[in-house]
């Protein structure tokens, strides 16, 4: 399934063997850019059906802070949620600022995000991978015509696509795989 976008849509599709599919995309004439640690972190609070979402990279540098109106139970970065997104810098500041409001419970994913470039597609095509503690993504947002293009150059047309967020992925995968859920989503931990 693929999300739309106001100028395309957003697949995102597991892999299974991300190297493979890295040695095409260069054969293909697309370079690696740049490689980022990502790390976001989910603060709610009992009872409330308010969220907020911060992420930021390694250093700390936040790139956004969005706040969420709806259950957490129910949310999906697609459907039924009433989302505001900040941009922002100092992390300290609002971490300080959200933990003597009622925001005490907190959840984090980790994940690295490695993206793509082809000069001959320009802005038209993006390519990102994401490697989360769980599994491999291949994120491509672009007209509909060129995702589909480059998925079967890549041999992914009929690859299993993502429909939901990265939570709910985890949820899903450790539901398959009878693996008891941990609260944060990190790299190394047990």
């Amino acid at each position: 399934m693929s999300r739309r976008l106001l100028d395309g849509i957003e697949t995102k599709v597991l892999i299974e063997q991300k190297r493979e599919i890295q040695m095409k995309l260069l054969s293909l004439g697309w370079e690696i850019q740049d490689l980022v640690s990502k790390r976001e972190e989910r603060l709610f609070s009992d009872g409330d059906s308010t969220r907020v979402i911060l992420k930021t990279d390694k250093n700390n540098r936040t790139s956004s802070m969005q706040v969420d109106v709806d259950s957490m139970n129910s949310i999906d970065e697609r459907n039924g949620c009433c989302s505001y997104v900040v941009q922002f810098g100092d992390i300290k500041k609002i971490r300080e600022a959200l933990s003597m409001s009622d925001f005490s419970n907190q959840r984090v994913l980790e994940f690295f995000q490695q993206a793509w470039m082809n000069e001959s597609y320009g802005n038209d095509l993006n390519v990102i991978f994401e490697m989360l503690p769980f599994a491999n993504i291949l994120r491509i947002r672009g007209t509909s015509q060129k995702v589909e293009e480059l998925l079967e150059h890549l041999d992914l047309i009929y690859a299993e696509r993502l429909d939901c967020n990265y939570w709910t992925a985890y949820e899903n995968f450790c539901k398959v795989n009878s693996i008891v859920e941990r609260q944060n989503i990190e790299f190394g931990s047990n």
